[in-house]
């Protein structure tokens, strides 16, 4: 062999033993390693060697020649083993510090002399170094996949099995996102990427966690049988679903009808989703409060990123039990369902964590749940106009009869009237809750109760014998037709009410007998005292239904959400110029019934009046007969036995009507005799003969005319004392007028005398 190839037979087994002894020596390195890690029995509990054995191995390092940053490989390799590497802050600060000595190394950024003689990282180095960044990355995946129940009390650092960590989980956080800081290089595409999807995922387990939670709370649930009781109520702190429990809910209102969504497994599926409302404000408010520690990097919205996937999650799952399980009608659980969805929606709107994209995401809680409100009013609606026209068929509940009232007398309504005014009340109060929280659904009730009104008001007309008759058709210009080219109805009576089945009513022992036609018939008294009842139900319906909306601002749960930077997302409320305003169905079917209720006076006055004036001692024919004749005290005694007789009416009126009616009917009948008085003096006309002395009935017609209007004051006030109202005294439209008539002339009024 030539002396070339010697030399290099030579130097290839010098290379060879020198890399066999640096084998042999990481080798011993490596032994002496585990061997400390046994001594001083070191795990995910306690990771640093210390003592004796650090200095042993620091020197062996030293002695042999071992790399500083194979021996800090050699460590971690051992720290990212399986059964060492935790979640936990000890383990994460020492990963810290090394992986991040390591990196600085292998990017030729060391700070430490010693370090910057290294010139990098050797082959088999590195490719350790990447295993150890491998396993760093997945267990910073796992960390921040379970953020909210990283714990140092747990021995890998996540609490498996809790639904709520009582720590705070900022400070493990905290160097978790320090450690990724350091490894952001390897983390793909990007650090706040990858930082999301994880957050994302976590969003989607801690949703299944809870889910899972809340259905596991609904096992024992009441059946239909304890239908008021409530779902869930949520204790004071935002610490998981651990908190909720059953509780009664003394504002729901009972019913004793059936129902099908009373059911157990109704109940069950929406007290699950209330339940869920509830648990996902919890779990949002822990993510805020989370977030403001500052933990995340700016980037990184935590309570925004969870809030999307929940809202896709939890519209999802409401959506496949709306489809299996949609609710026929308001009862407490669906309503405490609805209510829960919109605290849950104003709540994300407060704190700004609507999802501003992405399809399914966006919760409205409004427009998810109209189209079975809107089932629920029609439902409401067609029932008690079902039960009006069963009532109207069975001529009522009961036999009427007369109240005998206090002093001041309050007169008998249409029974079936009580009862359904009694049934529209208690179907209105269903939707207490729901008008209380959103407004927008107030005018579609009052619609729904308009229609139901105007059905009960026909049925107690058609009851009591009067119609609304139309006059035969007239020309458009002509003025009994109104403005909307309708005419104006007008009512008479149809038939006796013994032809329509109509009850006999019992008369009071008190009161004389009411069939003589000089008197308020039954049918008249119930009739008149009802349309007064419905006048006053329909105002008072809508203050209730205006105050529930009003109370809006002051619902439960809005005043304890703190003001923050953003201003809360407002309640939607009925828009211009998309349908009626709140009330104004109702002003409009108030309208209605004052038309009504005056026809109806109207008729019975004129009626009464018409009766009296049959007999020979009317005041009419009194005037023709004496008032240009003879002088007033001749008129005066003609006119005694008149107001006798209007004087027994207005008694027998006060015993069988409400107290306005009475005032009512009664000014009618003053304004019907006002009529009489003011006909003839209209017809006054000086003349020869027996026409001659018109100026004596001019003086006559006035005397006559203060006569009425006394008795018709004092009577008021003697019947009604305290209850007599100032506007119950003012002369009516005819007895104003014949006194204008009996004015004395003067220059100033013949000067500006106007016809129109």
């Amino acid at each position: 062999m030539c002396h070339c190839g010697k030399m290099l037979l030579m130097f290839w087994e010098t290379a060879h033993a020198a890399q066999s002894l640096v084998c042999l020596l990481l080798q011993a390195y490596d032994s002496c390693l585990a061997a400390a890690i046994r001594d001083q029995k070191k795990g995910r509990s306690d990771l640093h060697i210390t003592g004796k054995w650090r200095w042993l191995l620091d020197a062996f390092a030293e002695t042999y020649g071992v790399r500083t940053i194979y021996a800090t490989l050699a460590y971690l390799d051992w720290v990212v083993g399986p059964d060492v590497i935790s979640c936990t802050s000890d383990c994460l600060k020492t990963l810290i510090d090394k992986v991040e000595h390591l990196k600085a190394v292998q990017d030729g950024s060391a700070q430490h002399p010693q370090d910057q003689a290294i010139l990098g990282l050797m082959v088999e180095e590195a490719a350790l170094l990447r295993l150890i960044e491998e396993a760093v990355k997945n267990m910073l995946t796992r960390c921040f996949q379970k953020y909210h129940a990283v714990s140092d009390r747990a021995p890998t650092g996540i609490l498996e099995g809790d639904m709520a960590n009582p720590e705070s989980p900022s400070s493990i956080l905290r160097h978790a996102v320090k450690l990724a800081d350091v490894l952001k290089q390897d983390l793909k595409p990007n650090m706040e990427l990858w930082l999301t999807d994880c957050l994302q995922v976590a969003a989607v387990r801690r949703f299944e966690a809870v889910n899972a939670t809340c259905e596991r709370n609904v096992r024992g649930l009441p059946g239909p049988q304890q239908t008021h009781r409530n779902l869930f109520t949520s204790r004071d702190s935002a610490a998981g679903v651990q908190g909720y429990q059953l509780s009664q809910d003394v504002d729901a209102v009972v019913y004793s009808v059936d129902r099908a969504d009373d059911s157990p497994g109704f109940q069950a599926a929406y007290a699950q989703l209330e339940g869920l409302c509830q648990a996902i404000v919890s779990e949002l408010q822990s993510d805020l409060e989370l977030h403001d520690t500052g933990v995340f990097p700016q980037p990184i919205q935590l309570h925004q990123i969870t809030s999307a996937e929940y809202c896709k999650l939890f519209l999802g799952k409401l959506k496949r039990v709306l489809d299996c399980n949609s609710p026929p009608e308001p009862s407490s659980a669906a309503i405490n369902l609805m209510l829960g969805v919109g605290k849950f929606e104003e709540f994300i709107n407060f704190y700004g964590m609507r999802p501003s994209s992405g399809p399914g995401s966006e919760v409205d809680a409004c427009n998810i749940f109209l189209p079975y409100v809107q089932h629920w009013v029609e439902g409401s609606q067609a029932k008690l106009l079902q039960t009006c026209q069963a009532f109207e068929g069975s001529g009522g509940s009961g036999p009427l009869s007369y109240v005998a009232g206090e002093e001041t007398g309050h007169g008998v309504i249409a029974p079936f009237l009580i009862e359904m005014l009694q049934n529209i009340q208690t179907e209105i109060q269903r939707y207490e809750r729901l008008v209380n929280y959103w407004p927008v659904y107030a005018p579609m009730l009052e619609e729904a109760v308009c229609a139901v009104l105007r059905a009960v008001t026909a049925a107690v007309t058609r009851q009591c014998g009067i119609m609304p008759a139309r006059r035969e058709t007239m020309l458009a210009s002509s003025c009994n037709r109104g403005f909307a080219g309708f005419e104006k109805p007008v009512f008479q009576w149809q038939q006796p009410p013994q032809a329509i089945g109509f009850p006999i009513i019992s008369q009071p022992t008190r009161a004389p007998p009411l069939s003589s036609s000089k008197s308020i018939l039954p049918f008249e008294a119930v009739l008149l005292n009802s349309l007064r009842r419905l006048l006053t139900f329909v105002p008072q319906t809508n203050d209730v239904l205006t105050a529930w909306a009003r109370t809006t601002a002051d619902s439960p749960g809005r005043e304890r959400l703190p003001t923050p930077n953003q201003s809360p997302t407002k309640i939607p409320i009925e828009q211009a110029d998309k349908g009626p305003k709140r009330g104004a169905l109702f002003n409009q079917l108030v309208k209605e019934l004052r038309s009504e209720y005056a026809a109806a006076v109207t008729v019975c006055a004129q009626r009464i009046h018409s009766a009296l004036a049959d007999h020979r001692c009317s005041i009419r024919a009194a005037l023709e007969k004496y008032g240009i004749i003879n002088d007033s005290a001749v008129l005066m005694e003609q006119m005694h036995p008149t107001l006798e007789a209007v004087e027994d009416v207005l008694a027998n009126l006060f015993k069988v009507v409400d107290n306005r009616v009475y005032i009512s009917v009664g000014r009618g009948l003053w304004d019907c005799t006002s009529q009489d008085v003011y006909e003839y003096l209209e017809g006054l006309q000086e003349g020869l003969g027996l026409n001659r002395g018109a100026w004596r009935g001019r003086q006559n017609s006035k005397a006559v005319m203060d006569v009425i209007d006394n008795f018709f004051s004092a009577t008021f006030s003697a019947t009604l004392m305290h209850g007599c109202q100032p506007k119950d005294l003012d002369q009516p439209l005819h007895s104003d007028k014949t006194h204008k008539l009996l004015a004395e002339n003067t220059t100033a009024i013949n000067m500006s005398y106007t016809v129109y």
